[in-house]
């Protein structure tokens, strides 16, 4: 969970009946992040972006639930406050779209070891959307 207000995290363990087991890490930042969880090959990993500052990051989640290394950083023209993540077949793809301006979007492949790969589509769209989820549909 993220406290925007206080700029706290926690991580929280649960069980197969959504019951909370044990809180596994917790901490604060300097800033406050919007964020996206992305399961890469099976290893989760947090992305986070400035909403002020459109720095971001990604940083991988330990099996343990403790928060692991920053694996990748970098500094975006425009904030995406739109956020979700998706996986198509073994890859693993960031979605996000900027609210303001030309409301651009993009689709961006994050790669194993929790690096930012090649952005794989672009273009400014007429609507924004505060909010966005995905799906996989199954055949």
């Amino acid at each position: 969970t993220f406290n925007t207000t206080n700029k706290s995290w926690t991580i929280n363990m649960f069980n197969a009946n959504a019951t909370r087991v044990q809180r596994t890490g917790n901490g604060s930042w300097n800033n406050s992040y919007q964020h996206a969880i992305a399961n890469v090959q099976g290893k989760p990993y947090l992305f986070g972006i400035n909403l002020s500052t459109n720095y971001w990051f990604l940083q991988e989640l330990k099996s343990d639930g403790a928060m692991g290394p920053e694996t990748d950083n970098g500094r975006w023209s425009y904030p995406y406050p739109s956020l979700a993540t998706f996986n198509h077949g073994s890859k693993t793809f960031l979605f996000g779209q900027n609210t303001e301006g030309t409301k651009n979007m993009f689709i961006q492949e994050i790669l194993p070891g929790g690096k930012m790969g090649k952005e794989t589509f672009h273009q400014d769209w007429r609507f924004a959307y505060p909010s966005v989820d995905t799906y996989t549909q199954y055949r």
